[in-house]
């Protein structure tokens, strides 16, 4: 069994860059993750989270997107990642949950994820997600969305209900 010591979930900075990239190029060589430019890496450093082990390896992304969903008052819920050896280990879990906190703090309506991965979309169920049709998400979405990509997607809605 594996132990994993101090799991932090902290927002990202600046200076974990390099990290990130790495592990989102990771993410796309299993197929998990779509490519990203370094603006889109960046932009997720600004809204985003990373799991640390140890205080010292990083072994999760995740990032709440707002811009362009305004007038919805919804989320998308990107990037998410975890090293596979630490699939299991609750860390996508941890960082889901700091997302829909944020979320709840900036009093939005819902989240949404997109995926091609069945794994990712029994994760998000389990996690409470529900799946949605196009109509379910901000039409924001799909400004420049790449059509072949589109119709490989599972789409997943959370409604954010106050407490």
């Amino acid at each position: 069994i594996w132990l994993v010591p101090d799991r932090r979930v902290e927002p990202l900075g600046v200076d974990d860059f390099p990290e990130v990239e790495k592990l989102l190029l990771r993410g796309v060589r299993e197929g998990t993750l779509k490519r990203r430019t370094p603006w889109e890496i960046g932009e997720l450093l600004v809204s985003g989270y990373g799991a640390w082990l140890g205080g010292k390896q990083l072994a999760g992304v995740g990032a709440l997107r707002t811009a362009g969903y305004e007038k919805e008052r919804a989320g998308e819920v990107t990037g998410l990642y975890t090293i596979t050896r630490f699939k299991g280990e609750g860390i996508g879990s941890r960082l889901l949950r700091r997302l829909v906190e944020d979320a709840r703090g900036r009093r939005l309506r819902y989240l949404f994820a997109a995926t091609t991965v069945d794994r990712a979309v029994a994760f998000f169920a389990k996690e409470g997600f529900r799946r949605v049709t196009v109509r379910g998400v901000p039409t924001a979405k799909w400004a420049g969305y790449d059509r072949r990509r589109r119709s490989r997607l599972t789409l997943l809605r959370f409604d954010l209900r106050r407490k």
